[in-house]
């Protein structure tokens, strides 16, 4: 069983036979539900005896300090970002853990772009090129003289 899809018997059925994986030297190995567990982690931390929140829970708790006028909007637009989200099934299990935590029964809107594991470099190559970002850039000559210098320009 699948323990990252647990909300989803669909996919744990057709993911609980472990297979082969190749290794760059050639070798093989059986990856089981090894290959979910730590995705899991992200939805139930206290699998490994942390107290905090999941993910899921994280982004309920942030919807819900949002003002009420705001949050439909931004249920509609939330973008699954970061190399973790294209683990196989994270967003149907996100999508799953949100509809089931979320007390009104409001539409969600969960965007996983193929490209979304370079999403953040993509977003930075953009704030960079900007011309009104240029007097916040750090040269390396102003690190070297002085690290700290990151912490003195703020956005």
């Amino acid at each position: 069983e699948c323990t990252f899809l647990s909300r989803c018997p669909v996919i744990v059925r057709a993911c609980s036979g472990a297979p082969l994986k190749q290794l760059p030297n050639g070798s093989e190995i059986k990856v089981g539900s090894e290959r979910y567990m730590c995705s899991e982690l992200l939805f139930n931390p206290s699998r490994i005896g942390k107290e905090d929140d999941g993910l899921h829970e994280l982004l309920i708790n942030s919807l819900q300090s949002c003002d009420m006028d705001l949050r439909p909007t931004l249920l509609q637009n939330i973008i699954c970002a970061g190399g973790t989200t294209k683990t196989t099934g994270f967003g149907v299990r996100l999508l799953a853990e949100l509809k089931a935590g979320l007390p009104q029964k409001a539409p969600i809107k969960l965007t996983t772009p193929p490209e979304r594991q370079y999403t953040a470099w993509i977003g930075g190559s953009v704030l960079a090129s900007l011309s009104s970002f240029s007097d916040m850039w750090v040269s390396k000559e102003q690190f070297a003289e002085d690290p700290n210098c990151l912490f003195k320009k703020s956005l």
